[in-house]
């Protein structure tokens, strides 16, 4: 494969996120990165453990062909290639399912990102879509959302995160997860009225404790 430093990115960050425990070890998840016209996305079926050069594809972004791997590649490729499409800023897409962020996604409550610093650095604003079991109609309500933000929840499903290189992608993804996890802390001792961050700090009951 001639996209082969891509390729070992992918590889790479697959084991890495698995480690982090957000995504599955089979079909919990996908990673792609934007090579000039083209995208190397990891298939439905690979396991981060064992991932190889055999668990890609090679798709064009403008016609969705397959230029190398298997024919009928990751289900959700028709996301990736429609923000590739739309936005010239994104080179790297994961979908991951980590526990609490899946959590939020099948539920009304909001994931609070503005209670620690990272979070508020990384995540803007987080957007939700409901699932479509037609693969186009997906594709172009999640690729809607990520059009103006770099995260989108799809109810019941995980999330999408699309940044400018796959190490920024990553770290969304698990800054999103860790929000998701204080946000369920928060609701479960009924602490609702933390205040966002403020000043550098996070302000309480008229004190700011600094982070």
């Amino acid at each position: 494969m001639v996209e082969e430093r891509e390729a070992k990115e992918i590889m790479k960050m697959a084991q890495c996120l698995y480690n982090k425990n957000l995504i599955s070890p089979l079909r919990g998840g996908a990673i792609s990165i934007r090579v000039g016209s083209l995208f190397l996305i990891t298939n439905d079926d690979f396991s981060p453990l064992s991932i190889s050069f055999k668990d890609l594809s090679l798709i064009d972004i403008s016609s969705l062909e397959v230029i190398a791997g298997l024919s009928r590649p990751n289900k959700e490729y028709k996301v990736h290639a429609l923000v590739y499409q739309n936005r010239s800023d994104v080179n790297s897409i994961i979908f991951g399912n980590p526990l609490y962020t899946t959590l939020f996604s099948a539920s009304k409550e909001d994931i609070r990102s503005n209670i620690f610093a990272q979070g508020t650095e990384l995540i803007k604003n987080i957007k939700k879509v409901s699932y479509a079991t037609n693969s186009f109609v997906f594709a172009e309500r999640v690729a809607e959302e990520l059009y103006s933000t770099s995260v989108c929840l799809v109810e019941n499903f995980g999330a999408f995160v699309a940044a400018y290189n796959i190490n920024e992608a990553s770290a969304i993804l698990e800054t999103l997860e860790k929000s998701a996890h204080m946000s369920a802390y928060i609701l479960d001792v009924r602490l609702n009225n933390l205040n966002p961050l403020i000043g550098g700090g996070i302000s309480y009951n008229d004190k700011v404790y600094a982070l």
